[in-house]
């Protein structure tokens, strides 16, 4: 991929965060290239996972019946709130910590965002991608069939191919 991306680590981080599936996945790959490679393939991923709440109540509210049948209910994934929220509160902790605001809480903002990220983060991450593992089947999935494999491949590479022209695309 590097030579394809002209060697550009942003370019990079821009595919890897947009084509992976899993955070752990996009973490190693970006983790390979440079500390700038995985800040911006965790980005481009929180910006994905990010969008799942609008993009999905967007699609509820498209697909959904007409008046003259039930109305459905629109529902949004309890995660994907709980992440919005926790993402403007950390920002919002962020710019009033740079703006010196003068709180109690803005004092040790710092030192407790950094044994958030240095230490509690990565424990939680680890216990979920453990527990996401522990789940896999392979009888169910081997039971889902060649049709459900071909569709899988397929999405992945349509995915790959459309985020490398992305990233291709941004580095012009």
């Amino acid at each position: 991929m590097g030579s394809w991306l002209g060697h550009n680590d942003l370019a990079y981080a821009v595919w890897a965060g947009s084509t992976l599936y899993e955070t752990a996945q996009i973490a190693a790959a970006g983790e390979q290239v440079s500390n700038v490679a995985l800040d911006g393939a965790l980005l481009v991923k929180s910006i994905r996972i990010f969008m799942i709440g609008p993009m999905a109540t967007i699609a509820a509210l498209l697909f959904r019946k007409r008046k003259s049948e039930k109305a459905r209910h629109v529902s949004i994934p309890t995660f994907a709130v709980m992440f919005v929220v926790a993402s403007l509160l950390g920002t919002l902790l962020d710019f009033l910590a740079s703006a010196r605001f003068s709180l109690p809480l803005l004092n040790e903002w710092s030192s407790t965002k950094l044994v958030l990220s240095n230490y509690l983060i990565p424990f939680l991450l680890s216990v979920a991608f453990a527990g996401v593992g522990f789940k896999v089947n392979i009888a169910s999935l081997l039971r889902a069939g060649r049709r459900t494999f071909l569709l899988g491949a397929i999405t992945a590479t349509v995915t790959t191919i459309i985020g490398l022209m992305l990233a291709i695309l941004l580095m012009t």
